[in-house]
């Protein structure tokens, strides 16, 4: 038995704040409201089939951008290890929801490296041999899902379209903060919000020229533009062949007459990089923020 002494205080609720709540509902029901009509048309649909339907009516930001914020995820996946196996005959079941991001994209990393280069044993099918065809591999999540690398694919597509949907929101938040302030007429720059808004976006916007999914575009210098996604890409293509070479640069040395260079032997290690390489990806940090390559 346990003895409370009379000095124990009552903790009191902590104080809600309605006004916020509201705020948060009123944003949550305006956001669920848009999405509306691609929930009822999209609803219990295969994630492939989400994709094909997508593309063909090819929406735009705010309304796709609002569906896929309030599609579900299993996050449990993140608590389970997949495993692959090779199923010839698999007849795929309906999947409605979408795993984490980072759950998919191992997966599939993992599918295009160590299984297609046969690393790695996996669970073999009915006709217990293993081929090089990886459209039959099914991932499997215990009590969760199984899934089919089509599957897959097509929720990582959904993931970087909402990415896409993120960024053009981004831009009008730019166009409403900073490009208003400085012009004087803001018939432009509403104009263009609007157009945003309601373009598809992997589709050209008018007068601009370029697609909403290049949002990550940046200019280092003149003529000199870098792009976060494409830099992911090169590293992810030089990963599998695994012979990469990489310079570790100290701090260039102050010189009174030549300024500031590099050591004679961090110069010769460039050189032999060049000479047994077809091309040496040079990293470069942007603000301490964002890291660029130039190739």
């Amino acid at each position: 038995m346990i003895r409370l002494s009379g000095k124990v205080r009552r903790a009191d609720r902590p104080n809600l704040n309605r006004v916020q709540v509201k705020e948060k509902a009123r944003v949550a029901h305006k956001e669920y409201n848009q999405g509306m009509r691609l929930r009822v048309l999209l609803r219990e649909r295969d994630v492939c089939d989400v994709v094909t339907t997508l593309c063909e009516i090819r929406p735009g930001v705010s309304e796709v951008g609002s569906h896929l914020a309030t599609h579900e995820v299993k996050t449990s996946a993140n608590k389970r290890t997949p495993k692959w196996s090779t199923e010839d005959n698999f007849v795929p079941s309906r999947v409605r929801f979408r795993l984490p991001e980072e759950v998919i994209s191992n997966a599939l990393n993992f599918l295009k490296t160590e299984i297609r280069d046969g690393d790695t044993e996996i669970e073999l099918g009915s006709d217990r041999e293993q081929t090089d065809d990886t459209n039959a591999s099914v991932m499997t999540f215990e009590r969760l899902t199984q899934s089919t690398r089509e599957q897959l694919e097509a929720m990582q597509w959904l993931w970087n379209l909402q990415l896409a949907c993120r960024e053009a929101v981004l831009c009008c938040t730019w166009l409403t903060r900073s490009v208003k302030e400085v012009e004087d007429d803001t018939s432009p720059a509403h104009v263009a919000f609007l157009q945003i808004l309601e373009c598809w976006p992997y589709a050209a916007l008018k007068g601009f020229g370029f697609d909403l999914s290049y949002a990550a575009i940046f200019c280092l210098r003149d003529s000199e533009w870098l792009n976060d996604a494409v830099m992911r890409a090169v590293a992810v293509s030089l990963s599998r062949f695994k012979n990469n070479q990489t310079v570790m640069l100290p701090p260039p040395t102050s010189d009174g007459q030549r300024g500031d260079i590099l050591q004679e032997k961090a110069i010769r290690s460039i050189a032999r990089a060049v000479a047994s390489r077809p091309f040496v990806l040079m990293p470069v940090n942007l603000g301490g923020v964002r890291w660029a390559g130039l190739p």
